[in-house]
């Protein structure tokens, strides 16, 4: 059990046993307990999100498949423009072309990049979010040029219209190449 549980489970314990003011029925505990535990459920599904968004504030860049925008996915070489384009239905998921930004003069070559992507968050199940997100790992082979964008298509199965609208990318280069001016 996690340690936020543990501690959720603790004030719970003590929130219903120091409930007991005079002498409420049995009916009334089994109310309070209800209300306690669904708010402890809606709590740990709060700290799951934010853990998950906390993850992906480190590293991952988020991006809107629905609009033509962009996010920043930060590695130990900076900071990178995300973008995705071009989502087509492909087998039982959808097919994405993904550009990274290479802001830097330095050239990077190949990288490996993940890919997350799940149902859109709802408030009503909040503890279903994190477990329902599915990911994938490719390996590239791009060469990324200073100052443009190096594209690599990636096929996101299984998935779902309304799953791959938000796509969190992850991206760690492999090597990475200076003009020798000497």
């Amino acid at each position: 059990m996690h340690l936020i549980s543990k501690i959720c489970v603790s004030v719970l314990f003590f929130s219903v046993a120091g409930c007991s003011q005079g002498d409420p029925t049995i009916d009334e505990q089994a109310k309070e307990q209800k209300t306690l535990a669904k708010r402890l459920a809606e709590v740990e599904g709060k700290v799951a999100l934010m853990q998950l968004e906390s993850l992906m504030k480190d590293d991952a860049a988020t991006v809107s498949t629905e609009e033509n925008t962009y996010g920043v996915a930060k590695t130990n070489f900076g900071q990178f423009p995300v973008i995705a384009r071009n989502l087509t239905p492909y087998l039982d998921g959808y097919k994405a072309k993904i550009g990274v930004g290479n802001l830097s003069t330095a050239q990077f070559n190949g990288a490996k990049m993940t890919v997350s992507w799940g149902p859109p968050y709802d408030e009503n199940k909040p503890n279903e979010y994190a477990s329902q997100r599915k990911s994938k790992q490719f390996d590239l082979t791009t060469v990324f040029l200073p100052g443009n964008y190096g594209y690599a298509e990636v096929v996101l199965t299984p998935a779902t219209a309304a799953e791959v609208k938000s796509l969190s990318i992850q991206v760690i280069f492999n090597s990475i190449s200076l003009r020798n001016v000497m």
